[in-house]
């Protein structure tokens, strides 16, 4: 029996770790969309999924959803007036010199469900592909790529895109 490609079997580590993070990144965020309450909930989780692309040799994870969802969080961290051009409060900068910033108000509805989630995650999918990769996952991912090869067919994780429904 012929060996296998070491490149080969971290790619298809890669590829199967980016595939339950994704399925993580998804449920993460349907909750918190869901706890938060956004506006027309369900036709933003419906319009989520998630895709593996490989493109030069290079794996990622790509997430698409409606626009709005993503405009929602971002207008949370606008304020009011932020697009009048005032005179700077010589008053307020002075009583603010040590840095606090001022409470939001009660009319900004707490909407941040992507940044923190996303971003969040991220040191846990690090740490699960820098350590994830042992000898016993290694021979499992071997034995699938010996079985792919010997139905003559090809791996691919990619297809199709991961939907999520509510």
């Amino acid at each position: 029996m012929d060996t296998i490609d070491p490149k080969q079997i971290e790619n298809l580590f890669i590829q199967e770790e980016l595939d339950q993070h994704g399925e993580f990144l998804m449920d993460l965020l349907v909750e918190a969309i869901q706890e938060k309450k956004l506006l027309d909930t369900s036709a933003l989780v419906k319009s989520m999924y998630y895709k593996i692309n490989k493109k030069e040799g290079a794996n990622s994870l790509s997430m698409n959803f409606y626009g709005y969802g993503r405009a929602i969080e971002i207008r949370y961290h606008t304020s009011k007036n932020s697009r009048k051009l005032l005179k700077p409060n010589t008053n307020h900068l002075l009583w603010n010199a040590r840095g606090q910033q001022p409470p939001k108000p009660q009319w900004a509805k707490d909407a941040r469900w992507y940044s923190k989630n996303l971003y969040g995650s991220l040191n846990r999918l690090y740490g699960r592909i820098a350590w994830g990769l042992g000898d016993q996952e290694k021979e499992r991912l071997a034995g699938i790529i010996r079985a792919a090869a010997d139905r003559g067919g090809k791996i691919n994780l990619s297809e199709p895109p991961k939907t999520f429904s509510v």
